[in-house]
């Protein structure tokens, strides 16, 4: 994604400005870029060519129409692509400005400070890569044929990551990943290229208890082998959120097993789990249940973060868009400082997801609250027997080094 070139545009009336812009995202090996002296003359390109910008750089203080005038008239408009507010601000501005675009339904991702460098940008360019992740298309989709032989060929197959507790240096919960074995394909295929399809084609229930059983049938080794008493979390997707069944769909695949509800989280993003009453109802019937409730992906969505106060949550996992170089972001440090004070309040666990260098676990080791990190700098999503290995080794590790 680095190396992709996509439209940018950037809003500024000093011309100066412009130019050190220009010349910061030319060194980054980015061309496309528009710039226009105000939020009108901006507003009028994006309304002219609906959905070509991908990201938006904005100052605040222009004539004619600034910076926050423009955020709310981008949401009118139902901008898809990321904001990033390119303005030195307090921290107050920084969270008042999340809020409003928030309320606007505008994907503001991060904060570009004056005097711009190419480091502040590279960060920025990183952030909005993760950000874009969510919505990128699948580069090669199965079709509804293939993942019905895929499954009944028995060729989804669980894939395990961790949530690390590094306070106890324990395993706190385990996600549960969908994945297609693809024979001499060298790798397995990921739920991007197959579960829309299987959304539209009604076989999402298949393969949720499908894996489902699978990950039952695999409980009792992980549990043995890794010792920590751990829930098991597995995505739903907003489809199977409009089935107030559903439920009861999930007592009935655990009945005849070890597994309680208790020991079960179930997941569901941000973008897609706060937009029906029904969507609300079955998250609350499931958390009357007894099952754990995780919203994931915080960060991509629009939920503010008052407004976890009133929702069922036992879990929220904070993006890789805000924890991507959250140790030298103020725009990051204070959307999650506001969600780690309210999750410790209410009782909430929180999740850091997405963690890949020492600097962003670093950052949230150092507060007081309990933080679960997830990341590839622990281990990237394994099958069962792969994650046992990695396991042992990294439990003989965190030994050697206490």
């Amino acid at each position: 994604m680095e190396n992709i070139d996509y439209p940018i545009m950037v809003v500024d009336d000093s011309k100066s400005i412009r130019l050190v812009m220009m010349k910061i995202l030319n060194q980054l090996n980015k061309s496309d870029i528009t710039f226009c002296e105000n939020g009108a003359k901006a507003l009028d390109l994006i309304k002219r060519k609906q959905n070509h910008y991908s990201l938006i750089f904005v100052d605040l203080n222009m004539p004619e129409m600034d910076g926050m005038a423009l955020i709310r008239e981008l949401g009118a408009t139902q901008f898809s692509g990321g904001v990033v507010i390119a303005s030195q601000m307090e921290r107050r501005v920084i969270n008042l400005a999340s809020e409003i675009a928030k309320k606007n339904k505008v994907h503001l991702i991060g904060n570009l400070k004056k005097p711009f460098d190419v480091r502040q940008m590279a960060s920025i360019l990183e952030k909005y890569n993760a950000f874009s992740e969510h919505s990128a298309p699948a580069i090669s989709m199965l079709n509804a044929d293939e993942i019905k032989q895929s499954i009944e060929n028995k060729r989804l197959i669980p894939y395990y990551q961790p949530k690390v507790n590094l306070n106890s240096n324990q395993i706190h919960s385990i996600e549960l990943l969908a994945r297609i074995d693809a024979p001499g394909s060298g790798g397995a295929i990921a739920p991007a290229n197959f579960i829309s399809v299987a959304e539209d084609n009604q076989l999402i229930d298949v393969i949720t208890f499908d894996l489902l059983k699978t990950a039952i049938n695999e409980y009792p080794e992980l549990e043995s082998e890794i010792g920590d008493f751990f829930t098991l979390a597995i995505n739903i997707s907003a489809l199977q959120l409009e089935d107030l069944s559903f439920p009861d769909k999930f007592d009935a695949a655990i009945a005849d097993s070890d597994i309680t509800a208790e020991k079960i989280t179930i997941e569901v993003t941000e973008q897609h789990a706060l937009k029906t009453d029904k969507q609300l109802e079955t998250l609350n019937r499931f958390r009357i249940k007894g099952y754990g409730i995780s919203l994931d992906d915080f960060g991509t969505g629009f939920t503010n973060v008052g407004q976890l106060l009133n929702l069922p949550f036992t879990e929220v996992k904070i993006d890789r868009c805000l924890v991507t170089g959250i140790y030298d972001d103020e725009f990051s440090q204070v959307v999650v400082n506001s969600l780690i004070d309210l999750t410790s309040k209410l009782g909430i666990d929180l999740v850091a997801e997405g963690i890949e260098t020492i600097e962003e676990m670093e950052y949230f080791l150092k507060f007081k609250a309990l933080i679960l990190l997830q990341g590839y700098l622990f281990t990237k999503p394994k099958p069962k027997d792969e994650l046992i290995h990695w396991y042992h080794s990294w439990k003989k590790t965190v030994l050697e080094n206490c």
